[in-house]
């Protein structure tokens, strides 16, 4: 049996305002520039100026198992604005290597993850397309189980980035110190930020279970769950992080 090819594959941004205004498109395509996933829309012969923002191994065999390259990466799970975007398209191909990167700095993630989550709606099922064809690929090739369990423990693990891209939005959006906030107490308004962040992320999680297969329903209700969850986090706030007075120019 053989092992499992590394093939080196990378992540770029072009500038685009689909989802929100001066975000930016991203894509994957490999080193040898043989195959690419374009995550719908633009590829590499894309006219628009390219900035690099991830690059890592990933498990050749096993990725063209989960999804084939492609313009519409659909394989991934994704369905555009449905369940996901672009970046969370090139997160979940680029999952399925042996580094845990991203393109968590291409400009605009931070409201992609916001408000589809780092790796897109449907978390469940994304793990089931993961488990099926690296079971599959590992009966061709040698793929120790440990792969496979250190790819979805990334997926477990991904509410901090979900904590960063809030607290992103946050200081953007309502100019909310959230670093002063936290010294106030950082261990108790850690533990408080936590337990809300994995709270919204299943409460995300059951809206598109409800919803699934009506796009403008699931982003209506998920812009309401995101409103009615940042409000309260804002009494949780209320007194002893910040004033009322602060909570009402927030609100």
């Amino acid at each position: 049996m053989d092992f499992i090819t590394l093939m080196p594959i990378e992540a770029y941004s072009m500038p685009s305002s689909t989802f929100v205004p001066d975000d930016s498109h991203v894509m994957v395509i490999n080193i040898a520039r043989d195959m690419e996933w374009d995550d719908f829309g633009g590829g590499w012969s894309d006219r628009r100026t390219k900035t690099l923002q991830a690059r890592t191994n990933a498990y050749k065999q096993w990725l063209i198992n989960f999804c084939k390259p492609t313009a519409t990466p659909t394989e991934t799970g994704i369905t555009f604005m449905e369940n996901g975007v672009c970046h969370t398209a090139a997160n979940r191909i680029l999952i399925v290597s042996d580094g845990d990167t991203n393109v968590r700095l291409a400009p605009g993630d931070e409201y992609a993850i916001l408000f589809f989550g780092k790796y897109g709606l449907g978390i469940s099922d994304f793990k089931k397309k993961l488990k099926d064809s690296f079971n599959k690929t590992a009966k061709s090739y040698f793929m120790p189980n440990c792969i496979l369990d250190d790819v979805l423990k990334r997926i477990d693990n991904s509410w901090e980035e979900e904590w960063s891209a809030w607290r992103l939005v946050a200081e953007k959006e309502c100019n909310l110190d959230v670093r002063r906030i936290l010294n106030k107490n950082v261990s108790g308004g850690f533990s408080n930020a936590e337990r809300h962040m994995k709270d919204f992320i299943a409460k995300r999680e059951n809206v598109y279970a409800q919803y699934k297969g009506n796009p403008s329903m699931v982003q209506k209700k998920i812009g309401e769950l995101i409103y009615s969850s940042s409000e309260a986090y804002l009494n949780q706030l209320t007194p002893g992080f910040i004033t009322e007075a602060e909570k009402t120019i927030l609100s």
